[in-house]
């Protein structure tokens, strides 16, 4: 609220100078004010004691209460403009006070503010802020302020306000309302309803009622006046009285009559708002008469006539959004009276108007009508019963839902529109992914389990809360399935043949419905339904080609598996990847390389399901020891042998695992009941707690094989998600091992660690290795990212003799004295989790942290530039870990710290940054900080010393140490910070003013005002310095300053900041001159532009001057653009575009990019529309979408006999017009006779010869590639060796077989552009010929040279033989040949 009133404030000091005396006034004013109270204002500098400010705030609102009861009644017009300047601050001060300190103050305020509605009724400005107040104050009162008649002034303004909410003046109604409706949204407590409510609803309906009936009579004004009113009832929400319903109905019935649009719309707008609104306790028949009314909507539909109209189609969707809200409402109330009506009215309605609909406001309206009704008013007794007929027809899983009872029978006819829109010509085009969302919807509705007729569960026995949740919940369960498989199957065939036809434009939409349709159904089932038939001999019949299958819904499948049984992907995915990745390794032998990697894809699309099914497996413990867990040793091994030989597939194994173990820690720790758990996930927390114990079992197995697989990976792995993968299983499967398993598993790595760190000094000193170089290099950085990764869990219970062998193993030379570089960085990060884990113990001893405190500033010399990051991290571990009695080892990592903010690497400076405030944080908490032990500041004493004058020394060294002693504190750390300004190093120097920006940035609410202005002026003396690193680093300080301190904090320093900063606005160095501008323009529009004038030198007025042209130029271009977005939004349709290719993968990889190409190459050589025709350019855009996208339109094969009763037909039917394809016949390149055959002339008899015995062979072709003069082979290394020039003869051989073939590559238009061994003759060029004159006779001058002055001798001197170009003297005739006369 503070930063809030300051700011608002500060708007107000701005206007000081404007020309405007109505708006100069309340700056004036407020500047008395603020000299009046200037003790109260300078007096306290704690800003952020909140005591303190709500004293100051109620100091203004005295002064300003002072100001206005002297000129209660104005008269002359500078009255007038205090009066209205003093109502303007208050407008802004009121509404910042708390409601506890306003309360007792409000009546008496409210009556002395309530006269002035009246006063300034027909002046806007005043009025508004006289509003304002009133809202704030009648919020303010308590209750009895309304239900006493003892003042009636509560009421007065709130009547007076209601008046105004139906003024012509738009400003001042909106105002009026928004009033109104703070008022009965913030009822005074205890009361839940407004006292005012009830008045102000009756009053709304009754002026209601007579705009409408005004607007039937065309009065004028009273159309506008019931559309204002009708948006205010919206916008009232809880405010507004329920029992009013009954008198407010018939207004909006009748609206649905008349012919205007707007306000009928209005009308439906507000009567969807208003069944949207009702609950079952507030929607009986006598309150808002549902029934009734859902039933006169219905009738009052609007004409079909107004489809094809934008506005007509706009009424439509109201409708379309009153029918669909009041069904829900009534199934709140009537469920049953709700199912009728939606099988009677809603979607023989809705679903037929879909077709002919032309906008999208009216397809998304039906879409959301249709998904809602679906979602509340189909029972769960509907559903039932429509499974139970399909059963009791004799229909199996898949087949149609013909029933003969009239159980379900709603349910069945919404299934077969459903489906015959989906295979309806009607529906076709942008129909088609509305009614997609509606068929998701249905899927979603139909989760439901229904237990199989004749089944155990199907009977009335009573039975256990936890059988009936296995019967209902269990994804596993043989004697339940999903509603939506027993009476969606036919759809899901249609779905599938609609995907499998390259022509179907909505495949996303239609993605959706599959995805969600496998979550509900559960894969198993889904692919029973709909199998994937990927392998080439499961779905090729009469021998013809493999179709690929329904590869495309491995995609689908990965986000759509989850809490299902890990078996099925033993049983079903496991034998089809092994059969894939054999197929793969034949085409490899084959030389197949596109089946080859089709097939491994496949695999790879594969187990990537694996981690859907790892998540909550309903089947990896079984309470009853006949079945076995789905995840045994035998599974264990297969995953081991993948992780071994396939490097692509080890992502998805390393994530399977870490979720199966996340997922079931997590369900053995649930504290939710086990009921609710079984019947959302058919698993228990004792289900979890069994799963834990077999996965504990399992864990050293699964950690060795991580060790192992993560000193195998590469370089390349180590740095991508696999390695990163690998720590994340060690890090988890570790956290479930037993106390004496997770101390095995850490010695074991101790071990090796430190063997192979002793190895690596011995091998320095000439010892003989065993292993090689990079395979030590890999297992010692594998083994120090293991322990990494155990730490954590290690030591979480406080340390123990392995975490304290490792601590001191990684404090050795071993480690932090390492000359490598990844060992060091890996020391570092070591050492920082075995303090967070605590290896210190829970209370670390100030020996131990001063001790390591050495020992790591000590070290700070050889750190490498890849470790800094991770030791500044641990600076911050060791910083968090420091008792309040040894702050004196902050000022020995302070150094560190600072020169780390000018790091080049991001990671570190944002370490080092992070470092410095936690230091902050840690010196405001509170303690003490003795200078006298500050490393390099104690006053060390002469090791000889007099023994007269040791008692001497004692004393006075006690007395230095008082002294010494200072609390910590925020302010103090600044000050340690502050001193590295007075360094002989520019880059230091630099370092530190950085650092202070982000101190600032962070702390600037909580450090003295003294320190800040102290700072701010020291910077601006640095801004002076030679040194353009340390300006670059002032100037982000003043930035900082700008952004962060209050404008009463660094207005004082404008007279000297101002010029320091424009005497860099010329440097270009650096960026100076921008950042200076761009703090220039800050500044500009923190202050004003006068006060930056005022303290500006002369010479760079010029430079304000064009920075507020430049302002007034972005705010206009601004304008423009929104404008410009603003049209383009209300052109462009926000349906869903249709992506249709209009032709298969192969042609579209063949062909594509022609089109494209094409259009492009048309839109660069078209001029540029101009800026003014712009809009008319759009318009005419906007009307030939409309006119060619109305329509549908069919993609016809010509290869292909179109068939109008196929069910796939649909995919042929588009909402876009189907592209003409640019690729020309064959045939069209050569000439025919009369017939229509083909003439192919042969240039002699050898050639055809030739030509035959290579068309027999097959080879001629590929033997003209390779040993052709074009043709190339490649060597050993695989680069590409050009032919060389076969010598003249050959070339003389073949010129006359060339000439023919030239002659028919013309015709061909091929080979435009290659070189040729045919010589081509040059175009004579002669001397000047660019002076000649185009339309006259003689020379004329060309670009200021004239004919005879600069003749290129270099052309004609004969002397350069490799020149290009055609040799010639300076008469302009070729050299080398006789000339004729």
């Amino acid at each position: 609220m503070v930063l809030l009133l300051l700011a608002e404030f500060d708007k107000v000091r701005l206007q000081l100078n404007s020309k405007i005396q109505q708006v100069r006034k309340p700056a004036t004013l407020l500047t008395a004010i603020e000299d009046t109270l200037a003790n109260i204002h300078n007096g306290d500098g704690d800003d952020d004691d909140d005591e303190h400010q709500l004293k100051l705030k109620l100091q203004y609102h005295r002064a300003l209460l002072s100001t206005l009861s002297q000129i209660k009644h104005p008269k002359t017009t500078e009255e007038k403009e205090l009066h209205q300047a003093v109502l303007y601050l208050l407008a802004i001060l009121v509404p910042t006070i708390p409601q506890p300190a306003l309360a007792q103050q409000a009546l008496p305020l409210l009556t002395q503010i309530e006269p002035f509605l009246h006063l300034y009724n027909q002046d806007a400005p005043p009025l508004k802020s006289v509003l304002t107040i009133t809202s704030t104050l009648l919020s303010s009162l308590p209750l009895t302020a309304f239900t006493t008649s003892t003042t009636l002034v509560p009421k007065k303004a709130f009547t007076t306000t209601l008046l105004l909410s139906v003024d012509p003046r738009p400003k001042v109604r909106r105002k009026a309302q928004e009033v109104i409706q703070i008022v009965l949204q913030n009822p005074p407590s205890p009361a839940l309803v407004h006292p005012f409510a009830k008045l102000a609803s009756a009053w709304v309906a009754e002026r209601l009622e007579q705009a409408v009936k005004g607007a039937k009579r065309n009065e004028d004004g009273e159309e506008a006046k019931a559309i204002a009113l009708l948006v205010f009832v919206k916008n009232l929400a809880t405010g507004w009285d329920s029992s009013t319903n009954a008198s407010l109905l018939p207004s909006l019935l009748s609206t649905l009559t008349l012919t205007s649009e707007h306000l009928t719309l209005s009308a439906l707008t507000l009567l969807s708002h208003l069944f949207s609104s009702t609950t079952e306790s507030n929607s009986p028949t006598g309150s808002l008469q549902i029934s009734s009314t859902l039933t006169a909507l219905l009738s009052a539909r609007p004409p079909s006539s107004l489809l094809g109209t934008d506005n007509g189609e706009k009424l439509l969707a109201g409708w379309v959004d009153g029918v669909g809200e009041g069904v829900v409402a009534l199934s709140r109330s009537e469920p049953n009276e709700a199912l009728t009506r939606t099988g009677r009215d809603i979607f023989p309605n809705l679903l037929p108007m879909l077709s002919s609909a032309t906008t999208v406001v009216l397809r998304t309206a039906i879409e959301s009508s249709l998904t809602m009704v679906v979602k509340h008013c189909l029972s769960d007794g509907e559903v039932r019963e429509a499974v139970v007929v399909a059963y009791g027809s004799g229909k199996e899983e898949g087949m149609k839902v013909e029933g003969e009872g009239e159980g379900g029978k709603v349910l069945r006819d919404i299934i077969d529109k459903l489906g015959h829109a989906l295979t309806s010509t009607r529906f076709a085009g942008l129909p088609l992914p509305h009614v997609l969302a509606v068929v998701k919807a249905l899927f979603l509705r139909l989760r439901l389990r229904a237990p199989v007729p004749g089944s155990e569960t199907s009977g009335t026995s009573k039975k256990s809360k936890s059988t009936a949740a296995a019967a209902s919940s269990s994804s596993s369960s043989a004697t339940s399935t999903t509603a939506a498989l027993v009476l969606l199957a036919p759809l899901l065939t249609t779905l599938a043949q609609l995907r499998q036809s390259h022509q179907f434009e909505w495949k996303k939409q239609l993605d959706e419905v599959l995805s969600t349709s496998v979550s509900v159904c559960g894969p198993e089932k889904f692919l029973e339904v709909l199998p994937l038939d990927l392998l080439p001999n499961s779905n090729t019949k009469g021998g013809g080609e493999w179709s690929g299958g329904r590869a495309y819904l491995l995609p689908l499948l990965k986000p759509s598996i989850t809490n299902t049984t890990l078996s099925h992907f033993k049983q079903h995915f496991l034998p089809l990847s092994s059969q894939l990745f054999l197929l793969s390794s034949s085409a490899k032998e084959q030389g197949k390389t596109l089946e080859a990697k089709i097939y491994d894809t496949l695999v790879e699309q594969i187990w990537a399901l694996l981690p859907g099914y790892c998540t909550y497996p309903t089947d990896l413990h079984d309470g009853s020891s006949k079945k076995p867990s789905s995840f045994d040793t035998d599974f264990l091994n297969t995953l081991t042998t993948v992780l071994y030989s396939q490097p692509s597939l080890r992502q998805a194994i390393l994530r399977s695992l870490s979720l199966l173990l996340s997922t079931t820690l997590s369900l053995s720790q649930s504290h939710s009941p086990p009921e609710i758990l079984y019947a959302q996930f058919g698993l228990t927390p004792s289900d979890g707690q069994k799963s834990l114990s077999l996965l504990r079992s399992m864990a050293p197995t699964v950690l060795g094989i991580s060790f192992n697989l993560y000193t195998m990976l590469s370089k390349s792995e180590l740095g991508s998600g696999t390695g990163n993968a690998v720590l994340a299983v060690v890090r988890e499967w570790s956290a479930v091992l037993g106390e004496r398993e997770r101390d095995d598993v850490w010695d074991k790595v101790e071990g090796l660690l430190k063997g192979v760190l002793v190895g690596e000094g011995e091998r320095d000193k000439g010892t003989p290795m065993g292993m090689g170089e990079g395979e030590k290099e890999n297992v010692k950085i594998g083994l120090m990212d293991i322990a990494i990764a155990l730490v954590p869990e290690k030591t979480t219970g406080g340390g123990g003799g392995a975490g304290k062998s490792m601590l001191s193993l990684v404090r050795s030379e071993l480690v932090l004295g390492n000359r490598d570089q990844g060992v060091q960085k890996r020391g570092y990060r070591i050492l920082n989790r075995l303090l967070e884990a605590g290896v210190l113990g829970t209370e670390a001893h100030e020996e131990d942290v001063a001790a390591l405190v050495e020992e790591v500033v000590e070290r700070g010399a050889k750190v490498p530039s890849g470790a800094k990051r991770d030791r500044t991290a641990l600076l911050a571990t060791l910083v968090s870990i420091l008792p309040r009695t040894s702050l004196h080892h902050l000022p020995a990592l302070l150094p560190e710290a600072v020169l780390g903010t000018k790091e080049s690497n991001e990671r570190t400076r944002e370490a080092a940054y992070d470092l410095l405030v936690f230091m902050g944080k840690k010196m405001d908490q509170g303690g003490t900080l003795d200078r006298g032990k500050v490393r390099g500041m104690g006053s060390g004493q002469d090791e000889e010393m007099d023994d007269d004058d040791e008692d001497a020394e004692e004393k006075e060294k006690d007395k230095m140490e008082e002294e010494e002693k200072v609390e910590a504190s925020l302010d103090e750390f600044v000050k340690m910070v502050s001193a590295g300004l007075a360094a002989a190093n520019p880059h230091m120097i630099s370092a530190t003013i950085t650092s202070l920006s982000r101190l600032l940035f962070e702390f600037h609410s909580s450090l003295p005002q003294e320190t800040l202005s102290e700072l701010l002026a020291t910077i601006i003396i640095f801004l002076s310095s030679a040194s353009r690193e340390i300006v670059r680093s002032a100037i982000g300080y003043v930035k900082v300053s700008l952004v962060s301190l209050p404008v009463y904090l660094v207005e004082p320093s404008l007279p000297t900041l101002i010029p320091a900063l424009l005497n860099w606005s010329h440097e270009h160095s650096n960026h100076f001159k921008v950042k200076i501008r761009h703090l220039l323009e800050r500044f500009i529009k923190r202050f004003g532009i006068e006060a930056i004038e005022r303290v500006c030198p002369e010479e760079d007025r010029k430079l304000i001057q064009n920075i507020r042209k430049r302002v007034m130029r972005s705010k206009k271009k601004k304008a423009k653009a929104a404008e410009e977005e603003a049209e383009k939004e209300m052109e462009d349709d926000d349906a869903p575009r249709p992506q249709v290719t209009g032709r298969s993968a192969y042609d579209e990889v063949l062909y594509g990019g022609s089109d494209s190409e094409v259009s492009g190459s048309e839109d660069e050589s078209s001029p540029a529309v101009p800026a003014h025709n712009r809009k008319t350019q759009a318009k005419k855009n906007k009307a030939a979408r409309e006119a060619g996208g109305k329509g549908t339109f069919i993609h016809e094969d010509e290869d292909e006999v179109l068939d109008l009763l196929d069910d796939r037909m649909m995919s042929k039917i588009s909402a876009a017009r189907p592209t003409t394809t640019t690729r020309k016949p064959l045939s069209s390149h050569f000439k025919t006779d009369e017939s229509g055959r083909m003439q192919i002339e042969d240039s002699d008899d050898d050639d055809s010869d030739a030509g035959g015995a290579e068309g027999e062979s097959g080879m001629g072709a590929y033997i003209e590639a390779i040993r052709g003069e074009d043709g190339h082979t490649r060597d050993a290394k695989g680069k590409a060796k050009f032919n060389k020039t076969q010598g003249k003869r050959a070339r003389r051989d073949d010129d006359e077989a060339e000439e023919s073939f030239v002659e028919g590559l013309k015709e061909l238009d091929v080979g435009a552009g290659k070189k040729r061994n045919k010589k081509v003759k040059k175009d004579t060029v002669k001397i000047g010929g660019e002076f000649k004159a185009k339309h006259a006779g003689g020379d004329v001058e060309r670009n200021g040279m004239k004919p005879y002055a600069f003749v290129p001798l270099q052309q004609v001197a004969g002397k350069n033989k490799s020149a290009r170009g055609p040799k010639m003297d300076i008469t302009g005739h070729k050299t080398g040949r006789k000339q004729r006369n």
